[in-house]
């Protein structure tokens, strides 16, 4: 009796060990690769500001109003070799289809979308992820803060002084390029409360 109770135990026992151990390997070896993991993030954050202002040559950090600190995930304004400022460098995220869809801005102090970047997301591969091709994205460089934007005939919401303009979505991935619409309108809105008046140029 006892004989069979051991032999049924054995393969638990055994299978609970390998999970134990598989779970140790992956925690030593995330541990391990975090700070490679974490240069890489840095390398492809920096790729995409330099993208956007290929002329800066360095991006300070701005601070964002509360109204804001649950859309607006960075804040940054750019500037040149001559040390003048030519821009500022906004990012903010909205729910796509398979997680965060997170947008790059680059707006120039007159309110002009200058450079957009789309880092890498968790959207569908071939459909989703196509947002992030610069075929999409470029339909709304060179708008200014006045514009608010809406997918296909949509009209989207104006208040006083706005104007409408519209977005060819992706094929397929309406909830991904409804994300990336939205992050252009928060940026937008962003920029004509807080940063309007900045007065730079």
């Amino acid at each position: 009796m006892k004989a069979k109770i051991d032999s049924k135990l054995l393969p638990l026992l055994v299978l609970a060990l390998v999970v134990l151990i598989s779970t140790a390997l992956l925690a030593i070896t995330n541990e391990i690769t975090m700070p490679a993991r974490e240069a890489q993030a840095q390398q492809r954050i920096l790729a995409s500001k330099q993208k956007i202002f290929p002329e800066a040559v360095d991006f300070k950090a701005m601070t964002i109003a509360d109204d804001y600190a649950d859309k607006i995930l960075s804040l940054e304004e750019a500037f040149g070799a001559d040390n003048q400022s030519i821009g500022y460098l906004i990012y903010t995220e909205s729910s796509g289809y398979g997680g965060q869809v997170g947008s790059y801005f680059g707006l120039s102090h007159k309110g002009e979308i200058v450079g957009i970047d789309m880092p890498s997301n968790s959207e569908t591969p071939g459909l989703g992820q196509r947002v992030r091709e610069e075929a999409f994205y470029s339909q709304a460089l060179g708008y200014t803060a006045d514009y608010r934007f809406a997918l296909g005939s949509n009209k989207p919401k104006l208040e006083e002084g706005q104007q409408a303009a519209n977005i060819d979505a992706v094929s397929s991935a309406t909830v991904s390029s409804t994300a990336f619409t939205n992050n252009l309108n928060t940026c937008l809105d962003f920029y004509q409360a807080e940063l309007q008046d900045a007065g730079k140029e």
